[in-house]
C-alpha cells in the first residue's frame, strides 16, 4: 500500500504541468544568459568602438544606427512577436501541414519587409546623409546598407521560427556565436578603418547574424 502511494505521489510530480514548467524555467534561465553575454559583449564593442572612433566617430554610428531603427520601425509591422504567435499556433495543433504553411508565410513576408526596409533606405539616402553628415555627398553610404535590412528581416524569421519550435539551446549557441564574431569584427575594422570602417561593420554584422540563424 506504502509502495502504491509513493508510485501515485511520484506520478503526480510528473504531470505536464511539472514538465511545462521546467521548460519554461529552463527557457528563462538560458535567454537570461545569453542577455547578460551579450550585454557583456556589447559594453566591450562600446568601449572599443569609443577608443578607436572617437566621440565624432560615435555619433556618426549612433545616428547611423538611429536611422536604421527609424526605417526598421516603419516597416516590420511588429513582425517578429506575430510571427511567434502564428507558428507557436500551429505547433500546438500538431498540424504538420499547418505548420509548413505558416513558416513558410512568415519567411515570405520577411522578404517583403526587407526589401521594404531596403527600398526606403534607399530613397531617402540623400536626406539620411545630409542629417547624419551635414551633406549629401555620403549618401552612397546608406544604399550600401540598405542589403542589411535583408539580412535582419530574415534573421528575425529564423529567430522566430526557432523561438516557436522551441529550439533554445540552438538559439543561444547561435546568438553567443554571433556576438563574438561581431564583436572580434568591430575591434578589427575600428582599429584599420576608423570611421570608414563603421558602414562595413553594420553591413558585415547583418551578414553573420543572417549566416548563424
Amino acid at each position: 500500500m506504502a509502495v502504491k502511494s509513493k508510485s501515485n505521489f511520484m506520478s503526480n510530480l510528473n504531470t505536464p504541468e511539472d514538465h511545462s514548467y521546467r521548460s519554461i524555467s529552463k527557457s528563462i534561465s538560458v535567454f537570461s544568459f545569453v542577455h547578460v553575454f551579450k550585454l557583456f559583449i556589447g559594453i566591450l564593442t562600446t568601449k572599443f568602438s569609443a577608443v578607436f572612433l572617437g566621440p565624432n566617430g560615435i555619433g556618426i554610428l549612433g545616428l547611423i544606427k538611429n536611422a536604421m531603427n527609424l526605417i526598421d520601425a516603419l516597416t516590420n509591422f511588429r513582425f517578429s512577436i506575430t510571427s511567434v504567435k502564428e507558428i507557436s499556433l500551429n505547433v500546438n495543433s500538431n498540424d504538420k501541414k499547418a505548420l509548413q504553411n505558416s513558416i513558410s508565410l512568415v519567411v515570405q513576408i520577411s522578404y517583403f519587409i526587407g526589401f521594404l526596409g531596403g527600398v526606403l533606405m534607399i530613397l531617402f539616402s540623400p536626406l539620411l546623409s545630409k542629417w547624419v553628415f551635414g551633406t549629401y555627398i555620403e549618401f552612397y553610404w546608406f544604399i550600401i546598407l540598405s542589403i542589411s535590412f535583408m539580412f535582419n528581416s530574415y534573421s528575425t524569421a529564423c529567430l522566430a521560427i526557432l523561438k516557436s519550435l522551441k529550439k533554445i539551446k540552438l538559439i543561444a549557441y547561435s546568438s553567443v556565436i554571433a556576438s563574438i564574431f561581431s564583436a572580434i569584427l568591430v575591434v578589427l575594422l575600428y582599429y584599420f578603418y576608423n570611421t570608414k570602417g563603421i558602414i562595413p561593420d553594420l553591413l558585415a554584422s547583418s551578414f553573420i547574424y543572417f549566416l548563424l540563424k
